[in-house]
């Protein structure tokens, strides 16, 4: 059998840590470099921007790139990543690694990228086409602002674990993308600052379980418009901040009744008004008076009473049989009526 090695010029240009990355993604295996304390020399895993660039989105042909793509451990990245508007033929994936700017991915056309355990500045990636899955889990840190606005993603996106804050603004923006697969906010996902998913599309679930939303200005979870064809898990961490699900659609809700911590505050922080789901999971509070409270305390933008959540739920309650449930929302939805001043003379009658 013979032993497939690559045949690489001897490029001065090159450092050691650069040669030996080029080296080992020629012949298909990961790249390995020292963890912190094991080689006190910086240069050892320091690669140039530059570098990393060539060979994802314009290899040589002495820089034949395999099927698999380019996998490193433990590298450091000495500035800016930009491949912005390159079409990387292949997975990227940077685990345990430092970039020392931001990730730049605007308009660029990739397969799937894997960034578990990374640190860097700041993704940039509006209107990127990731035919795969993009990975930003497991002690993924970014100090910077994550964008994919109007991005598509045709895996899972997976955050679980991964750790997004800014000092002000959105911790992630993910206004108007497209996920084929699920998204995970999960697992020790932490935000601080704003998550956006105004107008997104997510083809399976959207998982919150035991993440953590922190506004800075504000809002935690901004999902307006937000389009989830199966379900959605809220059941997290800890939240501080508004939850606007404003017009969102989910194919079921999937909640438990810690998930809104804020039931017994004078100032609600979460709105539902336009929010349609399809079911309550089997798991899901099913009380009426659980339900009812959940539903006085949404808050509307203008302070009136908002009457499509009770009639959603009522609808709800109906399809899965739960009668009795469902007349005690309808009477709920008239008692706060009632107490908005919007009930009209016939409905004081009957109320």
């Amino acid at each position: 059998m013979t032993v497939y090695e690559p045949s690489l010029p001897e490029i001065p240009e090159l450092t050691r840590a650069e040669q030996h990355l080029v080296t080992q993604t020629v012949r298909g295996e990961v790249a390995n470099f020292p963890a912190d304390g094991d080689e006190p020399e910086a240069e050892l895993k320091t690669i140039r921007p530059e570098v990393l660039q060539r060979l994802c989105a314009n290899p040589s042909p002495e820089w034949p790139v395999r099927a698999h793509g380019v996998y490193m451990n433990g590298a450091t990245i000495s500035g800016d990543l930009d491949m912005g508007a390159a079409i990387i033929p292949h997975p990227l994936f940077l685990h345990d690694c430092s970039i020392a700017g931001r990730l730049i991915l605007r308009d660029a056309r990739t397969r799937s990228i894997g960034l578990d355990g990374t640190s860097v500045q700041g993704i940039s990636a509006d209107r990127a086409v990731i035919e795969g899955a993009l990975h930003l889990r497991i002690k993924f840190r970014a100090t910077g602002e994550v964008r994919l606005l109007s991005a598509v993603i045709g895996g899972n996106f997976d955050c679980n674990g991964g750790v997004f804050e800014v000092k002000q603004g959105n911790a992630l923006d993910a206004n108007r993308a497209t996920v084929k697969g699920s998204v995970f906010l999960s697992l020790d996902f932490k935000a601080t600052g704003a998550v956006r998913l105004v107008g997104a599309e997510i083809g399976g679930d959207l998982n919150c379980i035991n993440g953590t939303f922190e506004a800075v200005d504000g809002i935690a979870l901004l999902a307006q418009r937000l389009t989830v064809e199966g379900s959605f898990f809220w059941s997290p961490k800890e939240v501080s901040g508004v939850v606007d699900l404003m017009h969102a659609q989910v194919g079921s809700l999937s909640d438990d009744s810690k998930a809104w911590p804020f039931l017994d505050s004078p100032n609600p922080e979460w709105r539902l008004d336009g929010f349609t789901y399809g079911a309550l999971a089997p798991l899901s509070p099913i009380d009426s008076t659980f339900r009812s409270d959940w539903l006085a305390a949404n808050s509307t933008i203008d302070d009136g009473f908002a009457p499509q959540p009770y009639e959603q739920l009522i609808k709800v309650y109906r399809g899965m049989g739960h009668p009795a449930e469902a007349r005690a929302i309808a009477f709920a939805k008239q008692e706060e009526l009632r107490k908005s001043g919007n009930l009209k003379p016939l409905g004081w009658l009957w109320n």
